[in-house]
């Protein structure tokens, strides 16, 4: 079996490995990145910029849709014109992403993808 594209992060002392396919979205908070997956119900907490972990991403269904959260696009339940809305698998409340201003362009690359 092949495996799955994954990524290490580095979290408190130790690497993480992280599927790509089970993360849901990405938020940075000051100096750390939030990576809310699928797999665990609290974020994996590591210290790099949301800059840096956007190009580990590059050319998936990752798509930076604010300043502050990186999306996979494979969550989504729905598009607005300033709001994403990502399915919850764990069958919670949907999650609300805000787009930020001068990522509206983003929207309509998800949609032609």
């Amino acid at each position: 079996a092949v495996e799955p594209e994954c990524l290490y992060v580095k979290s408190g002392y130790k690497l993480v490995k992280v599927d790509l396919s089970t993360i849901i979205y990405i938020e940075s908070q000051k100096d750390y990145i939030a990576i809310n997956t699928s797999a665990s119900a609290t974020p994996i907490m590591t210290q790099i910029s949301t800059k840096e972990i956007e190009s580990k991403l590059e050319g998936g269904s990752f798509y930076r849709v604010h300043r502050s959260f990186i999306i996979n696009a494979q969550y989504i339940e729905s598009l607005g014109k300033s709001k994403i809305v990502l399915k919850n698998p764990s069958g919670g409340k949907s999650i609300s992403i805000p787009v930020g201003e001068s990522y509206k362009e983003v929207i309509t690359k998800i949609i032609e993808r």
